[in-house]
C-alpha cells in the first residue's frame, strides 16, 4: 500500500507541476486577450486556491484547453487532499504504536514521581 501511495502521490505532483508550467502557455495561445492567467506565478495561485478549495475566482482559465486543465487541477487537488487526510490515521497509529514498543523500564519512569532522598 506505501508504494501506491508513493506512486499516487508522484503522479499528482508531475501533474500539478506540468499544469503549472502548461497553462499560461496555453492561456496565452488561445485567448491572449482574454487570459487572466498569465504568468507561473498567476497559475501558482490558482493551483493554491482550488488546492485549498478556497475559489476566489480573482484567477482561472478562460480557453477550452485552459478550461480542461482547469478541471485536471480541481481532480488532482482532490487527490492530495484525499492522500493527506488518509495518511492522517497512520501517521497517529505510528506514533501511538511507537509510545507502546518503548522498553517498560522507561515508560515506568516516566509516569513515577520523583522522590528526593
Amino acid at each position: 500500500m506505501r508504494n501506491l501511495t508513493k506512486w499516487l502521490g508522484a503522479v499528482l505532483g508531475v501533474l500539478l507541476l506540468v499544469g503549472l508550467l502548461a497553462l499560461p502557455a496555453i492561456e496565452q495561445a488561445y485567448a491572449p486577450d482574454a487570459a487572466n492567467i498569465k504568468d507561473v506565478g498567476d497559475t501558482l495561485w490558482y493551483a493554491l486556491v482550488t488546492l485549498t478549495t478556497v475559489g476566489y475566482g480573482d484567477y482561472y482559465p478562460v480557453s477550452a484547453p485552459g478550461q480542461v486543465l482547469g478541471a485536471l487541477f480541481v481532480l488532482s487537488s482532490l487527490g492530495v487532499l484525499g492522500l493527506l487526510i488518509g495518511k492522517m490515521p497512520t501517521c497517529s497509529r505510528a506514533t501511538a504504536s511507537a509510545g507502546a514498543r518503548a522498553p517498560r523500564h522507561r515508560r515506568d519512569r516516566a509516569h513515577r514521581p520523583l522522590r528526593l532522598e
